[in-house]
């Protein structure tokens, strides 16, 4: 599928490949690393679950209190895989995904809760875990990072020093507060762009 921000493309079953060192999981995940006590799965479950592209897509489609067919489904996921509407999907393209969700991923989901997958009936549901998955979905969960946040502080900072060197220094450059502030920026676009590709 392909990823919305980066243009990745997962197979169909494939996990996408992610960096797992320490640090780098655990600032960009944030807070969302802690374990959440009212949580029936354990965070590790559930990012297993939504490291996958098709899986985080089909949730997303899925409503609170809410059944749609598996056909349903499988067509708007593939139409967002392909980036188009889902009348103007291959009925290829259709198949693939409805074959995918139907054998793997809606199974997976069903043993774990989070979904209620009706093979006989081909409809799925939210199920009694699927709350606890959707907050992260689209970066919903408390303690997603908003990288505006570091931005805006990198940009108050640097304004406030340029500020104080010229009330106070007015004759010094202010060349070393410049690089300062742009290795700041340079960093955080980095960290950013490992978390957005992790």
């Amino acid at each position: 599928m392909r990823n919305q921000q980066n243009g990745r493309r997962d197979d169909d079953t494939d996990e996408p490949r992610t960096d797992d060192s320490g640090f780098l999981r655990t600032f960009c995940n944030g807070d969302r690393t802690a374990t959440d006590p009212q949580s029936s799965l354990g965070d590790g479950v559930i990012f297993d679950v939504l490291r996958n592209d098709r899986r985080r897509a089909a949730l997303r489609v899925l409503q609170p209190d809410t059944e749609v067919t598996v056909s349903l489904l499988a067509e708007q996921v593939a139409a967002w895989e392909n980036d188009t509407t889902p009348d103007a999907l291959r009925e290829r393209q259709r198949k693939r995904v409805y074959v995918s969700l139907h054998q793997s991923h809606l199974p997976k989901m069903d043993d774990l809760g989070i979904v209620e997958f009706d093979r006989e009936a081909a409809t799925v549901s939210l199920g009694s875990a699927g709350d606890d998955v959707l907050r992260y979905v689209d970066g919903e969960a408390d303690g997603t990072r908003a990288w505006y946040r570091y931005y805006a502080a990198i940009a108050l900072t640097g304004a406030a020093l340029l500020a104080a060197q010229v009330t106070l220094l007015p004759s010094a450059s202010s060349a070393p507060i410049t690089v300062a502030v742009l290795i700041a920026v340079g960093a955080c676009t980095a960290l950013y762009w490992a978390c957005d590709s992790s």
